[in-house]
């Protein structure tokens, strides 16, 4: 409750209340405010509610069996009986602790004032603004970097920004600059995996702000001055969980004079919540109580048509997050400029998104991520229903996916590891036993195939990530293929057309 009375008394609304005068269709004449609000509310689960019909927003849903006949067909039941779709109304919103919260903030105080000094310092002695490169892969980057550059504007702080589509193309750049210019850099959801130290400049000093795990040791030691990441320990404790001690008083003991990516990794997965489908028995008292949920949200929200004084339309932060990540993969696919520049355009395209003069942008983004949730149905019913389709080895599952109708939709990372938590969603609900997932697509390139590799959804306290990252490299540079792994995820790889059989042969041998 905290949260929703924070934001819904804030009062961000126009203070003023005067605003333009709008016209709407039957001539009514209204004065709506300038500003826009940010309001809390309770939200069903499903992808893009708003944006398309309920019918289509659950049938593309992992919560029903909807590949399947049978499933479809009760589908239609549950809409026949209750009138509207069955949702997953039990949205879970954890809240940190006030103590938490404080020791948050102070570390967030702490990294940020060693930001300014050492920007500040690098403005004095040359002509050098801050350095901010981004992640081009995900929508996390691009929030932050909203977020962040107005924090730097206000302190005045000089900035450029350099979005990156990997480290390859973060070297590149780097290697522009004179090796003893001093840099101070910010990069932002990338990097915190790798040992920086091969990657920066001499002179330069890295600031990481990251979510991906685990974090290079070497980045977190004390000894090493160059690389400033922030990590939060009580952040970090449910990651420690399976070690027993503190993952910063590791990185202090590790060798600083090793070299290598492979050795110095503290084996951790991402912790996430395991989040099933709710029950669908609406005879029940659990379905009458979702039922009048139901009823209730609809109620409130009223016809989804209808004009919100002095605001186009109601967009939820989960479909934000839908519309931008499908701008960040909607790339040109007739663009002759290289990987890393059509990226950095498409970065842009959607950072501009999130402005609240550009909402048609965002419209966009939201209708290609539902293009791209269809092609997933598609795809993922076929692969279910089709005998052979996935292929099983005794460590992992995989599968081809090379139908040219949907492959320029499925062939970017983010959408291939959805498609393939489609696919483990569907195996779980039919009883098979849960296995890693190999999914091969075809990529924009000629002849190139992208591989991505999922593991499904760690638990508490697991001891392994995801073991694809090395395998992946191993198998490659074994068979001798041309490939491409230097994304920001491991677990992604590009590869030969030709190379994917004796690929996937030489990773079986490795799992």
């Amino acid at each position: 409750m905290e949260l929703e009375q924070h934001i819904n008394g804030s009062g961000n609304l126009d203070p003023s209340g005067v605003g333009a005068v709008v016209t709407l269709k039957d001539g009514t004449k209204i004065r709506a405010p300038e500003a826009s609000r940010i309001a809390y509310e309770d939200e069903p689960r499903l992808m893009l509610l708003r944006e398309w019909s309920l019918f289509d927003s659950m049938l593309c849903s992992s919560y029903l069996k909807t590949w399947s006949d049978n499933g479809l067909k009760k589908l239609k039941l549950l809409l026949a009986r209750m009138g509207f779709p069955l949702a997953d109304c039990q949205k879970r919103f954890q809240y940190m602790s006030m103590e938490v919260k404080r020791k948050m903030q102070l570390r967030l105080d702490s990294f940020y004032a060693r930001l300014h000094a050492a920007a500040a310092a690098s403005a004095a002695d040359a002509s050098s603004p801050l350095l901010i490169l981004p992640s081009t892969a995900d929508a996390d980057a691009l929030c932050a970097l909203k977020v962040l550059t107005h924090v730097l504007s206000a302190d005045s702080i000089r900035f450029s920004i350099y979005p990156v589509a990997s480290a390859a193309a973060a070297a590149s750049l780097l290697a522009s600059f004179s090796a003893s210019q001093p840099l101070c850099l910010l990069l932002i959801n990338w990097g915190a995996h790798r040992d920086l130290r091969a990657v920066l400049p001499p002179a330069a000093t890295a600031f990481v702000v990251d979510s991906h795990r685990p974090i290079h040791l070497h980045n977190l030691s004390a000894a090493n001055d160059r690389v400033v990441v922030l990590f939060t320990t009580d952040d970090e404790h449910t990651a420690d969980l399976s070690y027993d001690f503190d993952v910063s008083s590791l990185a202090d003991a590790s060798d600083l004079s090793a070299q290598g990516e492979a050795d110095d990794h503290l084996r951790v997965a991402e912790e996430d919540e395991d989040s099933d489908a709710s029950d669908s028995d609406s005879d029940g008292e659990g379905g009458r109580r979702k039922r009048r949920r139901l009823s209730d949200d609809a109620e409130a929200d009223g016809d989804p048509e209808r004009l919100v004084h002095g605001y186009r339309s109601k967009v939820s932060a989960a479909d934000v997050v839908y519309g931008v990540t499908a701008l960040l993969e909607s790339l040109n696919a007739e663009s002759k400029d290289s990987k890393g520049s059509s990226a950095a355009e498409q970065f842009w395209v959607a950072y501009s998104a999130l402005s609240l003069s550009n909402v048609d942008q965002l419209r966009k983004g939201m209708q290609s991520a539902i293009e791209i949730q269809r092609a997933i149905l598609r795809q993922g019913s076929s692969a279910i229903t089709k005998t052979g389709f996935i292929r099983s080895a005794k460590k992992f599952r995989w599968v081809k996916l090379d139908d040219p109708v949907d492959t320029d939709k499925l062939c970017q990372p983010q959408a291939l590891t959805k498609f393939c938590f489609f696919l483990m969603d569907a195996l779980r609900e039919r009883g098979a036993r849960m296995k890693p997932l190999i999914c091969a697509c075809l990529a924009r390139e000629p002849e190139k195939v992208l591989v991505v590799g999922v593991c499904g959804k760690p638990r508490l306290g697991a001891v392994k990530g995801n073991a694809f990252g090395n395998a992946f490299r191993s198998a490659a540079e074994e068979i001798g293929a041309d490939y491409f792994h230097d994304m920001f995820e491991s677990s992604w790889i590009v590869l030969d057309v030709v190379a994917v059989s004796s690929f996937m042969i030489r990773l079986t041998e490795k799992l």
